[in-house]
């Protein structure tokens, strides 16, 4: 069985889609890429996962893919309608910020993870930095 944590990224991952990146993972999980790498290290062993192709750049965070499409299919529509709301958001808001900064990989539509129907049902959260003085 794998761990909880290498589950949580699974999600996450099959919500992104069927290619997913250590960056992304990181950025909605608030973890480092290196420690989302580790963290899918069963989900290698195990073959639910395969890396994507190699990066061009030295020592980048791997993307990773999944091994089949229904494997993906499986471990999405296993999360709790809710969860993959809130999953959905959590990816469209990072989208957004890397659009904003400017390091957002032109393959991603954001309109695919922000949606009226996501948005609408989900309360949106401040922080204190956003907050109204």
């Amino acid at each position: 069985m794998l761990r909880p944590r290498t589950q949580y990224l699974l999600k996450i991952g099959s919500c992104i889609g069927m290619r997913f990146g250590c960056t992304m993972l990181g950025a909605i999980d608030a973890t480092s890429p290196e420690a989302a790498e580790e963290a899918l290290a069963d989900a290698l062993d195990v073959g639910i996962l395969q890396y994507a192709a190699a990066s061009d750049i030295r020592n980048a965070p791997r993307e990773f893919r999944f091994s089949h499409d229904r494997i993906r299919e499986a471990i999405y529509n296993r999360i709790d309608p809710e969860e993959r709301t809130r999953l959905h958001l959590l990816i469209g808001r990072s989208l957004l910020r890397r659009k904003q900064r400017g390091t957002l990989n032109p393959r991603f539509l954001i309109l695919s993870s922000i949606s009226t129907p996501f948005t609408s049902r989900l309360p949106m959260q401040r922080n204190a930095a956003n907050s109204p003085s």
